[in-house]
């Protein structure tokens, strides 16, 4: 069966601008309705996620926004108002792209209008100074007036040539930049001509050239100046070279109309002819603090890395004050933080620019977003203010290692524990973002050194689990180094330790030694004599290896402790061999395991004129009534040896041991607790079958002579193993 999983979208995706930043140039001229640019942003999310909507956010200087306007749907922007490159040159509209996601996310670009300049203005002339009627008599160079002469456009179309037309004993000199005097350069003779009629021609540098005559100013009103016939109108006359336009309407009477700009002066200049003198009357029109500073937004957001030292800049926009003098004069103010500082430049155009200064490293995983107060305030009396709020998003930096709750993890688990059991699960945190945060679990190393392969983990849940068998007698405690490591450049990484403590289940029997031997015993052996030395352990701990022995059923012979582990067996009544000629001695073996594990010795003594002793050692796993010792007749096997054993096991077979009849019989015994298993292949017809018990094992027999009484002699021992 196909499995087809659909992913449904989540608004996870701003709409993204194909440019970051949109330059145009365009001409103050262009008409209202011209495409300034079409705006481009994509959204990766599908269904409403993607509809995307066009706005103008923020505009540089505010008044941009009667200017532009955008289509919500298709993002082109048009312009919507007449252009004035004297007014406004350059233009920054903040263009925001919204999708229709709930929440909705917003992507913005950035759109730099440039205003090309196009030769729309005349040139402008204005009659600084003025100095009539001339005396005849006047010396040559006398300065007649003074002409200041500018063009508002830029380039060759604001760069502006003058003379005097027609051809007249006056002429211009041209005194410094954009100022000019209109000069005597010919001696005047009232009777040859009693009047001039002077005209100054400015041209700008244009295609095609703006030209203006004589006396005019930023409106382009000419003005012509005449003195009248008779003597109450020869003597005073008015010349007014940069008073503004009334307002549209009638004026009311006996009132001067009010200018419709705001200026600092108006100059009105009166001269009278005879005597000549100027008569300067000057209306100061003096601002008042009404207008608070503006910055271009009402909130700035800045994203500033992780990683910045301390003492990176980031520059920011400062406000704008429409009063003018001291009322707009400016000074900023940051709200308190310890993580940045401002900083102001003035330049030498008293213009100021502003900095953040970083004073103190950032840490996104304590403070994600700093939020700011920029505060300007005039010198205004009383000062007004205005405020911006800073919003610092902190990017993150991959400068944290994952973290584990516990730096160890303690675990105990029994040693019969199956494959595949959880061992434990670690678990670790990356306070950083993104792909920065995201991590994967290894074992690194193990102690001991090689262990590491009984176990594994989970990359990503951090799971451990067991891939081998545990064992107690083995090793008790594992180490493990765990190491998670992040996906960040470069990576960090994060350690911790897991302890495995392994319990201890009952799953080894008693194990029994002889190590001393003593045999034959005479008849008349005092009581207390040793006959031999047993060596008792368990490999398991605690109460499964704490080993309980007595001798059973009752005989003459019985164990005494003699230290931790270690037994006598030892003769505790006499001996009467023609009483009793033989004993069957059992020694047990049994653990404080649940349940228990049991060890079975049996001793089969044959007593002669002197002793001698057989013991056959049996070990089984429990205690069980089908375990049986073999003895009696049976097809001898001929075994020479000179040393005694350990009574120990390892292949779990059951061995029968018997002494065959002869002289050698009263002074020699075989003790075969090792023997190895025979090899495959079917057992002889004559062998008894092996117990269905699980027996430990015999060792090979060894055969030893220690009666002081005789010398070892050759004996003859048969050991048969059971099929």
């Amino acid at each position: 069966m196909e499995l087809v999983i659909s992913v449904l979208d989540a608004n996870d995706n701003a709409p993204q601008f194909n440019q970051s930043m949109y330059n145009v140039h365009l001409s103050e001229d262009a008409v209202e309705g011209t495409l300034v640019a079409r705006m481009n942003a994509t959204d990766l999310d599908e269904g409403s996620n993607r509809d995307v909507r066009y706005e103008i956010d923020t505009t540089v200087p505010p008044s941009a926004s009667d200017f532009f306007s955008i289509d919500a749907n298709t993002g082109e922007i048009r312009l919507s108002g007449a252009l004035d490159f004297e007014v406004v040159n350059l233009y920054d509209l903040n263009i925001r792209a919204t999708d229709k996601g709930t929440p909705p996310l917003s992507g913005h670009c950035k759109v730099v209008v440039e205003v090309l300049d196009v030769n729309d203005n005349a040139p402008e002339v204005w009659v600084t100074s003025l100095s009539v009627p001339v005396p005849e008599d006047a010396s040559l160079g006398t300065v007649v007036a003074l002409l200041s002469v500018s063009d508002r456009d830029s380039g060759e179309n604001g760069r502006v040539r003058c003379w005097v037309w027609p051809a007249s004993p006056f002429g211009l000199e041209a005194t410094f930049l954009g100022s000019y005097s209109l000069v005597l350069r010919e001696a005047l003779d009232r009777e040859r001509v009693s009047e001039y009629e002077v005209e100054v021609r400015a041209e700008d540098g244009g295609a095609p050239a703006l030209e203006v005559g004589s006396w005019s100013y930023s409106q382009r009103h000419s003005r012509s100046l005449c003195v009248a016939d008779g003597a109450a109108k020869s003597d005073l006359m008015v010349f007014s070279p940069n008073f503004p336009p009334p307002p549209p309407g009638p004026a009311p009477k006996d009132t001067q109309p009010e200018p419709s700009a705001l200026l600092d002066t108006l100059r009105l200049e009166v001269l009278l002819e005879r005597p000549l003198r100027i008569f300067h009357v000057q209306l100061e029109v003096t601002d008042i603090n009404d207008n608070a500073p503006v910055f271009p937004a009402a909130r700035k957001n800045l994203s500033i890395a992780e990683s910045s030292l301390p003492g990176s800049r980031f520059p920011l926009e400062g406000a704008s004050d429409a009063d003018i003098g001291a009322n707009a004069q400016l000074s900023y103010t940051l709200s308190p933080s310890e993580y940045f500082t401002l900083d102001v430049k003035s330049s030498n155009e008293n213009r100021k620019s502003l900095f953040v200064v970083l004073a103190k490293s950032l840490d996104r995983e304590t403070i994600p977003v700093h939020r700011l107060v920029l505060t300007a305030a005039d010198g205004g009396r009383p000062s007004l203010t205005g405020t911006m709020e800073l919003v610092i998003s902190v990017e993150d930096a991959n400068d944290n290692p994952p973290q584990f709750n516990q730096s160890m993890y303690k675990v105990q688990l029994p040693e019969n524990t199956t494959e595949g059991t959880l061992v434990v699960r670690v678990n670790a945190t990356d306070p950083d973002e993104g792909s920065n945060k995201e991590f994967y679990y290894s074992i690194l190393s193990s102690i001991p050194i090689g262990n590491k392969e009984l176990f594994t983990i989970d990359t990503k849940t951090g799971e451990i689990r067991l891939t081998g068998t545990l064992d107690f007698e083995d090793v008790r405690l594992h180490e493990l180094q765990i190491e998670a490591t992040d996906k960040g450049t470069p990576p960090l990484s994060g350690h911790c330790s897991v302890e495995l403590e392994v319990l201890d289940v009952n799953d080894n029997a008693p194990e029994v030694w002889v190590t001393s031997l003593s045999v034959p015993v005479p008849e008349d052996a005092s009581l207390g004599t040793v006959v031999a030395l047993l060596s008792v352990s368990d490999r398991d701990s605690g109460e499964n290896g704490r080993v309980r022995c007595w001798v059973w059923p009752a005989s003459p012979f019985g164990l005494e402790a003699t230290f931790l582990g270690s037994y006598s067996l030892v003769l505790r009544e006499a001996l009467d061999r023609e009483r009793v000629s033989e004993y069957e001695v059992e020694v047990r073996a049994e653990d404080g395991g649940a349940p228990a594990l049991r060890w079975l010795v049996v001793a089969i003594c044959a007593v002669s004129s002197l002793f001698l002793l057989a013991v056959v050692l049996y070990g089984a796993s429990r205690w069980a009534p089908r375990a049986a010792v073999f003895s009696g007749p049976a097809p001898p096997t001929p075994v020479c040896a000179s040393e005694v054993g350990s009574w120990s096991y390892s292949q779990r077979h059951s061995r029968s041991l018997c002494v065959a009849d002869g002289a050698a019989k009263s002074d020699l015994m075989v003790f075969s607790p090792n023997f190895p298993p025979p090899p495959p292949g079917p057992a002889p017809k004559d062998t008894q079958p092996e117990p269905s018990a699980l027996l430990d094992t015999v060792s090979v027999p060894h055969l030893l002579a220690l009666s002081p009484l005789t010398r070892p002699r050759a004996v003859a021992a048969c050991i048969r193993a059971p099929p």
